[in-house]
């Protein structure tokens, strides 16, 4: 894949890192958890020739959470607004993940209204 292209994919509200969708499963409860690591089954998009990034930063594209999309989005939500943390993260940053998960069932909106 060119990395054009790769970049492309991977700005995709539907796209998200190995590293995100494991820090996020940390602050859901054990059903959303378990589906949001299921995600990580899958294969991670090719990436392009010269990416330097270690596993962490294998990108997937999410396939089984859009029934669920709303109820993630809420629970970060509610873990950030408690001042819940993961274990890589600072609270400062953690305002990221209400944006990535708000983004992802805003699109899962959008597809249901197609």
């Amino acid at each position: 894949m060119r990395w054009e292209a790769y970049k492309k994919q991977c700005e995709q509200p539907d796209v998200l890192s190995r590293w995100v969708i494991e820090q996020t499963a940390e602050l859901l409860d054990e059903d959303l958890r378990g589906r949001v690591l299921a995600e990580l089954a899958a294969e991670p998009l090719p990436r392009p020739s010269g990416h330097l990034g270690d596993s962490r930063a294998d990108m997937f594209l999410l396939n089984d959470l859009g029934d669920v999309a709303l109820a993630i989005s809420a629970a970060v939500v509610h873990a950030v607004r408690g001042g819940r943390r993961t274990s890589a993260v600072t609270n400062l940053r953690m305002k990221r993940f209400v944006a990535v998960w708000n983004n992802y069932a805003a699109y899962v909106a959008r597809l249901a209204d197609v």
